[in-house]
C-alpha cells in the first residue's frame, strides 16, 4: 500500500518537472542559412585588471567600458565581433561572429574577480586577439583595445611588430583620468578597504596616456579617450567606417523547432495516470484490533 502512494507522489513530481521544462520552451535550430554582409572583423580586447574598478569615472572604469561595448554591438550591426578579456593572462570569451547576442550576455556577467591572474599584460591581450581572428574571412581585421594601460607588463614591442606585419588595424580606447583614483576592495557588495602596496600605502591608479600614445604612434592607430558610452562608441564606429570592408559570411539558424508540446503532453499523461491510481489506506498494526477484540 505504501509503495502505491509513493508511486503517485513521484508521478506528480515528475509531471511538474515536465511542465517547468515545457514552460522554458526548449528548441533547436532546424534550418541554417548563409548570411552575407559587408563589414570588418573586429576583436574587442578588454582590460579586466583590478585598476579597472577605480571610480575616477562613475560608477567605475569597468562599468563605462562595458556600456561602451554594449553600444558598439548596437552600432556595429553587420560587422563580425569577437571578445577577449585580459589581466595577467588573456581569455577568448566569444569568437568573431555577426550574432552579437552571446557577446552581450558575456559582457553583462564578467567581473575583475573572475580573472585568475591579475596584472595588466596588454601584450598578452593583443596576442590573444590576434590569434582569435578567423583567417578565412576575406576582410579588414581590427582590434579595439579598451584599457587604462596601468602598470603594463610583457613584451609589448614584439606583439606590436606582429600586428604591423599582419596588417591588423588597432583602435585604442583609454579609460580613466590623469588625476586617477583609489581601487576599492569589495566584500559582499560593500567597500571594506582600498588596494594598498606592499608598504601599506593606498594605491592611486591613473590613466597611462604615455603607453597608449606610444602604441598609437607606433601603429599609426587612432587613440580615443573614453567619455560617455554612446559618444565613445560613435567615435570607434567613425574609425571603423574609414576601413575597407570585405564580404563576411556565416551560417546562422533562421528556423527553430520547439519541443514544449512534448513535455506538456507527457505531463498531462502522467497526471492522468496518477488520477487513475487509487490511494491505498495504510494499516497501522497497533491500531488494528485482533479478531473478536475491540480498540482500546
Amino acid at each position: 500500500a505504501k509503495s502505491v502512494n509513493y508511486l503517485k507522489f513521484f508521478i506528480v513530481i515528475f509531471a511538474y518537472v515536465l511542465i517547468v521544462v515545457g514552460l522554458a520552451n526548449p528548441r533547436i535550430g532546424i534550418k541554417k542559412e548563409k548570411v552575407k554582409v559587408k563589414g570588418v572583423q573586429a576583436m574587442i580586447c578588454l582590460d579586466m585588471s583590478e585598476s579597472m574598478n577605480a571610480t575616477d569615472i562613475k560608477p567605475s572604469r569597468l562599468a563605462l567600458a562595458k556600456n561602451i561595448i554594449k553600444q558598439l554591438t548596437r552600432i556595429l550591426n553587420g560587422h563580425s565581433l569577437g571578445f577577449v578579456t585580459f589581466a595577467g593572462n588573456a581569455y577568448l570569451q566569444t569568437p568573431p561572429t555577426i550574432d552579437l547576442s552571446v557577446l552581450n550576455m558575456v559582457v553583462d556577467i564578467i567581473e575583475t574577480k573572475d580573472m585568475p591572474l591579475q596584472g595588466t599584460s596588454i601584450s598578452t591581450g593583443l596576442l590573444k586577439a590576434l590569434q582569435s581572428f578567423n583567417d578565412s574571412a576575406n576582410t579588414t581585421k581590427v582590434i579595439i583595445l579598451i584599457t587604462d594601460a596601468e602598470d603594463h607588463e610583457g613584451n609589448l614591442e614584439e606583439v606590436i611588430s606582429a600586428l604591423k606585419e599582419k596588417g591588423i588595424n588597432v583602435i585604442l580606447v583609454g579609460v580613466g583620468t590623469p588625476e586617477g583614483a583609489t581601487i576599492p576592495v569589495v566584500n559582499n557588495g560593500r567597500v571594506v578597504d582600498f588596494k594598498r602596496d606592499k608598504d601599506g600605502n593606498v594605491v592611486i591608479t591613473r590613466l597611462n596616456y604615455e603607453v597608449l600614445n606610444m602604441i598609437a604612434k607606433t601603429l599609426q592607430a587612432p587613440l580615443i579617450i573614453a567619455s560617455s558610452p554612446l559618444e565613445t562608441a560613435l567615435a570607434i564606429n567613425n574609425e571603423i567606417e574609414k576601413l575597407k570592408k570585405g564580404e563576411l559570411q556565416e551560417y546562422v539558424f533562421t528556423s527553430f523547432f520547439s519541443y514544449y508540446h512534448y513535455f506538456a503532453a507527457g505531463a498531462f499523461l502522467l497526471l492522468l495516470v496518477e488520477m487513475l491510481i487509487p490511494y491505498r489506506k495504510i494499516r497501522v498494526p497497533f491500531l488494528v484490533p485482533e479478531k473478536g477484540g475491540e480498540l482500546p
